[in-house]
């Protein structure tokens, strides 16, 4: 049976070469280079200072079910978890986390925080290069989110969201008897200037709508923030950090063979090159 080959060498044509024709031909060079990649990314895992990784959790709300079941409370303090997730980088948490762990100790780790998702708890990490240490700092970090939540959440901010919503809703009962009004004049009188006023006086409705909701909205939040004020805690200490020496080392593997099997073809390839 006659193949590219023998027809391009019967013509005295040299056949063209190909990362996979040349790894055919040089299946040892590429296995190889596959072996001293792998064995090179393997070997700087294992060598390579691990990190370890630690978490503790804070809840930021109450957890009796009537309180619960209060219309808006549970959003609300979803809401203040992403919040108070942030809060966790901010100075004042780190520099409390810094006093209680020491200085020394913070050198070279990170401390982060997330809400965990559709729930008023907030995850707070460390990172460090040893284990106890990544837990030390993510139990202070807990702590200090707390005393951080427990100095800002202010009762007097509920008051303050109240009156406002009460004032953008009073303003939006007036707006809805000035709607009333010009819809009953357009209905009695269908000019294009009853129509504008009409028109007007709906839009002018809808957008203060919309501002009584967001008010109603921030009360909701500013009387979750105020309440649990005292009840925000930690709800899950930190343990042993986990090391993600074998994750890396894994992921590390995989370069290595990609490279190895590059870096043969292209050796296998020269080569072939070379030798047509």
């Amino acid at each position: 049976m006659l193949t590219h080959d023998t027809i391009d060498h019967d013509r005295g044509v040299q056949p063209q070469t190909t990362p996979l024709r040349a790894a055919a031909r040089h299946p040892l060079l590429v296995a190889f280079c596959v072996l001293v990649g792998l064995g090179a990314c393997v070997a700087y895992g294992l060598v390579r200072p691990a990190r370890y990784t630690a978490e503790s959790e804070v809840s930021v709300s109450k957890i009796d079910v009537q309180t619960q079941a209060l219309p808006g409370y549970a959003q609300a303090a979803i809401s203040l978890a992403s919040a108070y997730g942030r809060a966790v980088t901010s100075n004042t948490v780190g520099d409390c986390t810094r006093r209680q762990v020491g200085a020394g100790r913070m050198k070279g780790a990170s401390l982060t925080g997330s809400p965990i998702p559709e729930s008023p708890v907030v995850r707070v990490t460390a990172i460090a290069d040893s284990s106890a240490r990544a837990e030390s700092i993510a139990n202070a970090g807990a702590t200090c989110l707390v005393k951080y939540v427990k100095r800002t959440a202010q009762a007097g901010q509920a008051t303050t969201m109240l009156r406002r919503y009460r004032d953008e809703s009073r303003t939006l009962a007036a707006l809805q008897r000035e709607r009333d009004r010009a819809r009953a004049r357009y209905s009695l009188d269908n000019s294009s200037s009853n129509r504008r006023r009409r028109d007007q006086a709906d839009a002018d409705y809808r957008a203060q709508a919309l501002v009584v909701d967001t008010r109603a909205q921030a009360y909701r939040e500013a009387e979750a923030s105020g309440s649990q004020g005292a009840f925000v805690q930690v709800v899950s200490e930190a343990g042993n950090g986990a090391s993600d020496r074998r994750s890396k080392t894994a992921v590390l593997a995989f370069a290595g063979i990609v490279v190895g099997v590059l870096a043969g073809l292209a050796l296998a390839t020269l080569r072939e090159t070379r030798r047509g």
